[in-house]
């Protein structure tokens, strides 16, 4: 699933390539991918209308328009792709854009699980969705109080959308590998300094990721990343990383290098 730092490079791909271009045609081709709105009412908003600049809050990218805010969700491997010519359209297309100067933007989602909407304004959006801060936006006391106020293991509640908005599998197994912590340590268990150092790292992480356009085969050899595998070896010694399953979903970490703290 893209997670906060691809979900920033796509923000920025529709940023240079999409806005201040009038819609001229909107076809939802698969209405499963509408959040909460009409297709009458998506088209309507859209057809005639233009991008005037883009946001992120987590793992959504805001599109402002001159009415309303476009919400775009990827889900599992969802993408927008903007391209000049009709044969280009992607195998997965479920919602096509056709501008007047005869480029498209389409949503392609293969697995269904992306969705589209429209909100008047980001702040109604994220209190409707009930999202936490953004992870790369959210300050050191702010994310410190947001833990602290929770119970359970880190690694779930550093997943739920609700505490810290944009972190997934992939990044919290990394954060929680860089700061030496067992994915499954209580929350309870945790001072005030791992948490700094969470946030910290996690910053650091982030702005890393984005920096090397979500690119994993770029990122530095002392990350955990490339190691997410049966057999992988931690890149620190080459110990062999284990894993388990939180919430239905694969952690990997290193038995060596990641403590429980008790």
């Amino acid at each position: 699933m893209p997670e906060l730092p691809e979900v920033e490079v796509s923000r920025k791909y529709i940023d240079s390539v999409a806005l201040d271009k009038t819609i001229k045609d909107v076809q939802v081709k698969n209405p499963k991918i509408l959040d909460q709105i009409s297709e009458l009412d998506l088209v309507s908003q859209l057809q005639g209308n233009r991008f005037r600049s883009t946001g992120r809050h987590g793992k959504y990218i805001l599109i402002r328009t001159e009415r309303q805010w476009l919400t775009v969700h990827y889900g599992m491997g969802g993408s927008l792709e903007y391209f000049d010519q009709r044969e280009l359209d992607p195998p997965h297309d479920r919602l096509l854009l056709t501008f007047e100067n005869g480029f498209y933007l389409a949503f392609d989602c293969q697995r269904m699980f992306g969705r589209v909407g429209l909100a008047a304004s980001v702040e109604e959006f994220i209190h409707r969705k009930k999202l936490g801060p953004d992870a790369l936006a959210v300050d050191s006391e702010t994310f410190i109080k947001q833990l602290q106020t929770r119970r359970g293991i880190i690694k779930a509640i550093l997943m739920d959308q609700h505490v810290i908005a944009g972190l997934g599998n992939l990044y919290v197994d990394e954060l929680l590998f860089q700061t030496g912590i067992h994915p499954i340590t209580r929350i309870s268990q945790l001072e005030e300094l791992h948490m700094k150092g969470l946030f910290e790292t996690m910053q650091r992480i982030l702005q890393k990721a984005i920096e090397l356009e979500a690119n994993y085969t770029k990122y530095p050899e002392s990350y955990l990343i490339q190691q997410r595998y049966k057999g992988g070896l931690c890149p620190l010694d080459k110990t062999e990383v284990e894993s388990l399953k939180i919430g239905g979903r694969t952690t990997f970490f290193c038995p060596k290098h990641q403590k429980l703290i008790k």
